[in-house]
């Protein structure tokens, strides 16, 4: 890859880091807001369903089979035969194969949004017959769950739109008007709420959020990239047969995944309660957002690691890997010793609730998402080489977490559910993935090892030993007396503030003085070639 089209890579991996941070604060900000809105207007039963709904649209993400994330791979690969350079000017080949690509997965995922609908809808009706309900009426569930159903169909059918952005290089503006569609729906959401539009009208506005988006990612293609209108792809069986495995292997990997990180809800619904749902589902979700900001520079930068790799640019895999799993480390430690010192006060703060979650709760889910951040990091690299491996794994750590959930939350309660998932994790895909994605990406274990284990607990540690000791050093102060609750959350985001800041513009140095070295030995190199002067 050459140096322009490294910096056009940079470039386009940039803005849509810019754009993916934008939407990932978005949705907590939209959390922020709204769910202090749930609390006050809806009952503890209500919020509970609503988050086993949300909690759904993982499960009913597993009914794409993996098709739209294969396609737009694929896409890459298409783009990456006319050269590593995302502002290249596309073959005729590639232009032939990605409009076959196009033309292929509108089909498959036609037919997949109606299969949502075929498999879903029975599906949730049984599952929402077994919950213990009081103050919401079945019929008024089955409503909304109808309705979360339909929106996703619509969603996953307009996923060929999002691939082929995504697939030629266009990473993020799907992103933005996501974006721009979440804003407006939010303002809607808050108006529902207040006056009684309860989980049907959430759910109403979940569908208009997936009609809108289509119609304003159409109105953005035949305004940037009017070709695809024009495009005469034609099916092909040759395509399905090329793609199906990678895209059946990732859909296993997200079953594993499903079983792994969404049945929590399910397990605390069916032996503790909806009741006890918020409170746990809302400090999940607080970790849940950090590690979301921590794989986006991964997440938007797998197409240009897919173009490079295509390119047998080994460096440059090596540049963009490196960069987005030392950024995402250092995200998940800050965010982790946050959560960890002042979690608790920002529930309360936050939700105006005088709960609170036991610390040994907060310490498994910190652990466990530490665990997924690491391996999320290094699959999402691998995977953007086109390689499957873990499907498999995924799936036996999935149904081991069921066991074991199913067994510990009746023996240890609450803090049992993340353990369970913990030991899952750790025991297969802690391991396995870790192994055979650094193999793929030639990436050695201590080179891995100093740039992400060794180097978050290091960040882990500065901020959480900081942090405790300003607590104990403010303890006799009257601020900290009276209000300590703003306190403890000030404490501990200003210095998990100053610490990642510090550790981001360090990672940022260290890649420059790694390319002042490059540009140094190149220049010591062409000084020993030259002959000597004549004397």
């Amino acid at each position: 890859m050459s140096d322009d089209a490294r910096k056009n890579a940079s470039r386009r991996v940039n803005f849509a880091v810019m754009v993916s941070f934008l939407g990932r604060t978005m949705g907590i900000l939209s959390s922020l807001f709204l769910l202090p809105v749930l609390f006050r207007f809806l009952s503890d039963e209500e919020i509970g369903l609503w988050f086993l709904l949300l909690s759904s649209q993982t499960f009913l993400g597993l009914l794409g089979f993996g098709v739209a994330p294969t396609m737009a791979r694929h896409i890459a690969f298409a783009k990456g035969l006319s050269g590593p350079d995302p502002e290249v000017e596309l073959t005729g080949e590639s232009r032939e194969r990605i409009a076959n690509l196009v033309t292929t997965g509108r089909y498959i995922l036609f037919g997949v949004a109606a299969l949502v609908l075929l498999v879903a809808l029975p599906i949730g009706y049984f599952a929402i017959k077994g919950l213990d309900l009081v103050e919401v009426p079945y019929s008024t569930a089955n409503m909304a769950w109808l309705i979360v159903c339909i929106g996703y169909s619509i969603g996953v059918y307009i996923q060929y739109l999002s691939s082929y952005l995504i697939g030629i290089g266009y990473v993020g503006w799907d992103t933005t008007i996501r974006i721009l569609v979440e804003f407006v729906a939010l303002g809607a959401k808050f108006l529902i709420v207040i006056f009684g539009g309860g989980i049907v009208g959430l759910a109403i506005a979940q569908v208009a959020t997936a009609v809108v988006n289509r119609a304003l990612v159409v109105a953005f293609i035949r305004k940037r990239r009017p070709d695809l209108f024009h495009l005469k792809g034609r099916w092909q069986r040759s395509l399905v047969q090329e793609t199906w495995r990678p895209a059946i292997s990732y859909w296993v990997m997200m079953l594993g995944a499903f079983m792994l990180s969404k049945t929590d809800a399910y397990f605390i619904a069916f032996f503790k309660g909806v009741n006890e749902l918020p409170l746990y589902q809302a400090a999940y979700r607080l970790f849940e957002n950090v590690m979301d900001i921590a794989i986006l520079f991964t997440t938007t930068s797998a197409t240009f690691i897919s173009q490079a790799w295509k390119a047998e640019d080994m460096r440059g895999v090596h540049a963009l890997s490196f960069r987005s799993w030392r950024i995402g480390v250092v995200v998940m430690a800050t965010g982790a010793a946050f959560l960890l010192t002042g979690g608790n006060d920002f529930l309360h703060l936050w939700l105006k609730t005088e709960d609170q979650l036991p610390m040994l709760v907060l310490v498994m889910i910190a652990c466990l998402f530490g665990m997924r951040v690491n391996f999320k990091l290094l699959s999402m690299a691998a995977r953007a080489t086109d390689f499957e491996r873990w499907a498999v794994t995924s799936v036996i750590a999935g149904i081991l977490n069921l066991g074991l959930t199913w067994w510990l939350i009746q023996e240890l309660g609450l803090w049992g559910v993340p353990l369970s998932t913990l030991i899952a994790v750790t025991v297969t895909n802690g391991w396995y993935v870790t192994y055979h994605s650094l193999k793929r990406l030639k990436v050695s274990f201590g080179r891995y090892l100093l740039n992400m284990p060794l180097f978050g607990a290091g960040i882990f540690l500065v901020c959480f030993l900081s942090i405790e000791g300003l607590f104990d050093a403010a303890s006799h102060l009257t601020f900290y007396q009276e209000q300590t609750d703003w306190a403890r959350v000030a404490i501990s985001s200003g210095v998990c503030a100053i610490v990642g800041g510090s550790a981001f513009i360090a990672v940022s140095f260290s890649r420059v003085t790694g390319q002042l070295r490059r540009v140094s030995r190149r220049m010591h190199g062409m000084v020993r070639k030259q002959p000597s002067p004549s004397v």
